[in-house]
């Protein structure tokens, strides 16, 4: 992350030794920075990003589960805060392995990789073969880098999901059924 970093983050909570006038206006113009860059290079990006950036906001999304599979893509299964309980993937076509990355900082910041809390899209390589990246920082601090080509994004009408609660080797209790 380069605009709303981890740091930023956690000084915003903490407000330690600074007002929060300062901090304010440090978040205010990070968001400013990240803003112009994203206006910047926003004719270059994929259709699949624009929409995304058009159509879906994704902060509070509860993260349902990330998937992969052997051909190169990455998917993120989300539901959405607002409207609340629409269910979307953000499928990547990867140009690049995945990082996942830990900030020490932001350990206690809500059960792992639950949530979505910000995130910030740009872009590494210009040319034939464009690059962009989708950072994606997460509760307990966890920081999602995706190098990609390619985005899409899908609605989907229902996500089956196993009960959270149940313990160990028990069966599992009444499935979720999340409808969009």
């Amino acid at each position: 992350m380069k605009y709303l970093t981890p740091g930023l983050i956690a000084g915003s909570r903490s407000e330690e030794g600074q007002t929060s006038e300062v901090v304010e206006e440090t978040w205010e113009r990070a968001c400013k920075d990240y803003n112009a860059n994203l206006k910047r290079i926003r004719p270059r990006l994929p259709r699949g990003v624009r929409l995304l950036l058009d159509r879906l906001y994704l902060h509070d999304a509860r993260v349902l589960t990330l998937a992969t599979d052997d051909s190169g893509h990455f998917s993120l299964f989300l539901q959405l805060d607002n409207p609340p309980k629409k269910c979307v993937e953000l499928k990547y076509w990867l140009a690049a392995a995945p990082k996942l990355v830990q900030h020490k900082n932001l350990l206690g910041d809500g059960k792992a990789m639950q949530w979505w809390l910000y995130d910030e899209i740009d872009m590494l390589q210009e040319g034939p073969a464009s690059v962009f990246t989708h950072c994606i920082l997460m509760t307990g601090g966890w920081e999602l880098q995706l190098f990609f080509s390619h985005l899409s994004c899908r609605r989907l009408r229902r996500i089956l999901l196993p009960s959270l609660d149940s313990p160990g080797d028990e069966p599992l209790a009444q499935p979720e059924l999340l409808t969009a």
